[in-house]
């Protein structure tokens, strides 16, 4: 495992991964290290990335996949970015992802998809959203009690997904559509396409 993180280190493990944007996203950086004092009795692990390193918990930029896997498998909390690689892998590995969006607002990000996927993600019961210091604390705590949902629905297998959307993609180009069809017989003569 990373320099940061000890196999041996018993406590219960709270993992922060913030991703791989080139923003930095100090602001839930700085809210875990925070978190790490106040509970000593807990394994606070950062993937920092561009961000701040933080100073109290235990801060690596980068993990290898392999490394990231290994974590997500031993965590008690993962508290994640709002992007949606990161959600899902934490799903994956039953834990319910506490998730921070970026915030552009903030110069976190460059628009506010992180935002919305996290909306989307929470109102279907994929993730639980903290947007402030407490708000993370309390999750955290939450967690760390065995206290947060478990992932109840599965998610499809990604081969799975993508041939599936691979057979809709070939049924509807398949058969043109109405307006394909339109617009393909206009052309040959000539004629303006139709509106609407």
């Amino acid at each position: 495992m990373t320099a940061a993180h000890d196999e041996s280190d018993a406590r219960p493990l709270v993992l922060g991964l913030v991703g791989t944007d080139h923003h930095p996203f100090d602001r839930v950086v700085a809210w875990l290290d925070a978190f790490a004092p106040t509970h000593p009795d807990v394994h606070v692990v950062v993937q920092h990335g561009t961000s701040q390193p933080p100073t109290a918990a235990d801060g690596v930029p980068l993990l290898p996949k392999a490394e990231l896997a290994g974590l997500l498998e031993r965590a008690a909390v993962v508290v994640s970015h709002g992007g949606p690689s990161t959600i899902v892998e934490s799903y994956r590995t039953g834990r319910m992802p506490v998730v921070v969006p970026r915030d552009p607002q903030h110069g976190e990000h460059v628009d506010g998809h992180q935002q919305r996927f996290a909306r989307f993600a929470e109102q279907r019961g994929l993730a639980l959203v903290a947007h402030d210091a407490a708000a993370l604390t309390a999750l955290v705590e939450r967690g760390l009690a065995g206290d947060l949902p478990r992932p109840g629905a599965a998610l499809p297998d990604p081969a799975h997904a993508a041939a599936v959307l691979g057979q809709e993609v070939a049924r509807l180009t398949a058969v043109p559509s109405r307006r394909l069809r339109l617009l393909r017989r206009s052309a040959r003569s000539g004629a303006r396409a139709p509106r609407g």
